[in-house]
């Protein structure tokens, strides 16, 4: 719905930060650990965590204490990423999580995300022409200031190091896919490919 309605068909959705468009370097996940878009597995995923139900229809944290409303922060001058929100909004209703749509100028958005005061945020990316750069943003170093989830990871930074220098093009490739699969294991972020990049 996203891709067909937001995108206007103009998108795939994104398993890892590196697109299609490198095709030596893309790593995928298996058809059987890939994510799927399944409210229903939702759901059960958050009642076995312990997020149940209340008498109001809304979810609880599993103290019993009210998860409250999640702030869904679009930006204002893309019509794209309002519909993302709106949507995701929608879906978390579904699942019994009550949300609100806010939307942000890029300019002070970037500086809600480096405070750290938000719940879920829409951004958009492009790719330089070597995946050095997008895969450089989630390393511990740029934790306030390219990265917009804040991830670390000590084996992830390890291997960034190494392809970076690495100059046998075949090694290099091997340590840029064991980057994505980390990233994909930990998921620190989800993303939409759309037709100029991320």
């Amino acid at each position: 719905r996203i891709i067909e309605t937001a995108y206007q068909g103009a998108g795939i959705p994104g398993s890892t930060v590196v697109p299609p468009a490198y095709s030596n370097y893309r790593w995928e996940p298996s058809a059987e650990d890939a994510f799927t878009f399944d409210l229903d597995k939702a759901g059960q995923l958050l009642d076995e965590a312990g997020y149940t139900v209340g008498d109001d229809g809304l979810r609880t944290m599993p103290d019993g204490s009210p998860i409250g409303t999640l702030r869904l922060i679009a930006r204002s001058e893309s019509a794209t990423s309002l519909d993302v929100m709106t949507f995701f909004q929608e879906w978390l209703a579904e699942v019994g999580i009550d949300a609100e749509v806010v939307t942000y100028e890029s300019s002070k958005l970037t500086n809600v995300i480096l405070e750290g005061n938000f719940d879920v945020f829409e951004w958009g990316w492009y790719v330089e022409p070597d995946p050095d750069s997008i895969l450089s943003y989630l390393t511990c170093g740029q934790r306030g200031n390219w990265s917009d989830s804040w991830y670390c990871d000590e084996e992830y930074d390890a291997l960034y190091d190494q392809q970076h220098t690495e100059t046998d093009d075949a090694k290099r490739v091997e340590l840029v896919k064991r980057m994505q699969e980390i990233l994909f294991e930990d998921s620190p972020e989800r993303r939409l490919l759309d037709q100029h990049g991320m």
